[in-house]
């Protein structure tokens, strides 16, 4: 016995997948639906209606058909009395059991005489519609699938109903907007006409600001989500790129719901084969043969079975229902083999909005998105809000902000050893903006912060002199760079793995002192940063960690006024120094670590030079600290 309870959560799992569910699966669920009702019908008929009725005996029985007498005679008048074929007549025995007699003959013809596509006609269409409804929806409760769908579905209502979406989008998604910056305000950087194209790439490498917002426009920006909105938001990002990276791995859903479009299209065209040829074969009258002379003295009844017009209506009106539902499947088939379901671009949402990074997506994720636009392409262009990473940025933009107000940051703000006003921030998700109004910052050190954007409003930092990025990646928008290059004297870059110097550090024509630690300092194969180096021509003082076999040839090439050189080799032998006479200004040198057993022949080209440092390393002799 089904309880209301089971059908209710019957009824409401099927609910939470309609979004999923296309024109063709909803008319297909009400196609089913009538074909259960004409399933009951008959099925009801056929148990509360009188079967078979069976009350004419065949008095007269002729070349074993019965015959009515007159009409026997008529058709013999011109043969001879001594047929081959004898007439049989009953014996007409009286028993007194009319009533059993005839429900005996009634079960016994039913059984015997009617065909069974008139029996099992209800049972028939039943199994049917169970076979189309199981095929139909197998996929929203396979284990495989359903799991995905079920994360889809409840990911798809918060991103609908997210503050994120429905307010924060509405006030900040225009306030951006790409800004191009004129090719005037361009650094010239190299001089030489022949190496113009090398300066564009050098251009177009950085990233170019946006517009930034105002202050006003900031705090109005940053009340938009309170703090828990703002942790759902991130959360669901979170979760969708979870999703994503576990759905599009396979096509799983795919290859099943094409599996049972091809069964419901298979099981109709057999349906179409035999149903309507069986149709013919429901009567109204049935001869039945039932051998209990001894009993009744006739053999032979006319019978009557009274639900052959009704089912003839309701197996014609079921046969519609099965073309209307074969046609539908076959639509929904053709509908997979012609569009490309693996693939789903957002490029009409990408031209049409700001959030110009959405990604494409493929295999199933493309597919679930491809049903959900049939049902309302609303969801998808909400849901694709949360595949941005501008959007992502913005919305941890915000969060940060409300998290480090200004108050916060000012007490973070302390004076160094060197006697100046100094901010450090460490492991944020990226730069407040309300540390762009400390205007009194002169160093600002940035550590383990893994994206941080300096945009126009670096500006306002009037007294900014030092910045330390330690294990941060820096993106330096146009305006900033503008800044910086007029502004910043002291630049130290800490990196723990082995990578490149960062473009935009060339562009820095007043910076005096760069410590890299980490970073990879390339031979002057590579023309841009042997160039770059170059243009640093008031750098007077360069720091270098890390393990080196060699000095840089691009430091003693482009550098010839260099004034202190700092290695710090971390115990690796330096190998080459022969180098360094060619930094002719040089007053200060550093080689600490770099494992020497001898002071360098080299130095003693070096009549400026003041103040050596050779600690941490094997010194054996000092013979040439007495020729020097």
């Amino acid at each position: 016995m089904i309880t209301l309870t089971e059908l209710r959560c019957l009824a409401d799992a099927q609910a939470s997948f309609h979004i999923l569910k296309p024109w063709w699966d909803v008319f297909c669920y009400y196609l089913t639906m009538i074909m259960l009702l004409v399933a009951v019908l008959a099925g009801a008929l056929q148990l509360t209606q009188t079967r078979l009725l069976c009350c004419l005996p065949c008095k007269l029985e002729f070349d074993n058909h019965c015959a009515v007498p007159w009409h026997l005679i008529k058709s013999n008048i011109n043969e001879s009395f001594t047929s081959a074929t004898p007439e049989i007549h009953p014996l007409q025995i009286q028993n007194y059991l009319h009533r059993q007699q005839y429900s005996y003959i009634d079960a016994v013809c039913y059984e015997r005489e009617l065909h069974w596509f008139a029996k099992f006609f209800p049972y028939l269409v039943l199994l049917h519609t169970f076979i189309f409804a199981a095929c139909s929806n197998f996929w929203l409760y396979y284990p495989s699938t359903s799991s995905r769908l079920e994360h889809f579905v409840a990911i798809l209502h918060k991103c609908f109903d997210s503050p994120w979406t429905t307010r924060a989008l509405s006030e900040t998604v225009a306030e951006q907007s790409v800004r191009t910056v004129p090719c005037s305000k361009s650094k010239t950087f190299l001089p030489s006409p022949s190496n113009m194209t090398e300066l564009e790439s050098k251009r177009q490498s950085m990233s170019y600001s946006q517009t930034g917002l105002e202050t006003a426009g900031r705090e109005s920006t940053s009340n938009v989500l309170d703090r828990r909105e703002g942790e759902q938001a991130k959360s669901i990002f979170e979760k969708v790129k979870r999703f994503r990276v576990h759905v599009e791995q396979k096509d799983v859903i795919y290859r099943v719901y094409l599996k049972q479009i091809v069964i419901k299209v298979i099981v109709f065209i057999l349906i179409m084969i035999y149903v309507p040829y069986y149709l013919t074969f429901i009567n109204l009258e049935i001869d039945c043969v039932v051998d209990i002379r001894s009993f009744t003295g006739y053999k032979r009844y006319q019978c009557v079975y009274s639900l052959a017009e009704i089912f003839k209506v309701l197996a014609s009106f079921y046969v519609v229902l099965v073309i209307l539902y074969g046609l539908t499947c076959t639509y929904s088939f053709l509908w997979m083999l012609r569009s490309s379901l693996k693939q789903y671009s957002f490029e009409k949402l990408r031209e049409q909005s700001n959030y110009s990074d959405i990604p494409d997506v493929r295999n199933d994720f493309a597919f679930i998105l491809h049903l959900a636009d049939q049902y309302d392409p609303l969801y998808s262009k909400r849901f694709s809000i949360f595949l941005s990473e501008v959007s992502e940025n913005k919305l941890k933009q915000i969060s940060l902000n409300n998290e480090w107000s200004l108050e916060r940051l000012k007490s973070k703000l302390v004076r160094n050893s060197q006697d100046k006003m100094e901010l450090h921030l460490f492991m944020l998700s990226g730069l407040p903006d309300d540390v762009f109004e400390l205007t009194e910052i002169e160093v600002l050190t940035l550590e383990l912060i893994p994206e941080v954007k300096l945009p126009p409003s670096l500006s306002q930092l009037s007294s900014l002199k030092e910045l330390n990025i330690y294990h941060s990646t820096l993106t330096v928008e146009y305006p900033a760079l503008h800044f910086l290059e007029d502004n910043l004297k002291i630049l130290r870059l800490k990196s723990v793995d082995m990578g490149k110097i960062p473009r935009w550090v060339f562009y820095l024509k007043n910076l005096q002192e760069l410590y890299l630690t980490g970073c990879y300092v390339p031979e002057p194969q590579n023309g841009f940063y042997s160039e770059g180096f170059q243009d640093l021509a008031n750098l007077k003082a360069i720091h270098l960690k890390n393990s080196l076999s060699r000095i840089p040839q691009v430091v003693t090439d482009q550098l010839p006024s260099l004034q202190k050189l700092s290695i710090d080799n971390e115990g690796k032998k330096l190998l080459v120094l022969t180098n360094l006479k060619k930094l002719l200004n040089l007053r200060i040198l550093e080689l600490i670590s770099c494992d020497l057993e001898r002071i360098p022949h080299s130095i003693l080209s070096l009549n400026y030079l003041r103040e050596i440092d050779l600690k941490e390393n094997n010194l054996r002799t000092v013979e040439e600290i007495i020729s020097f």
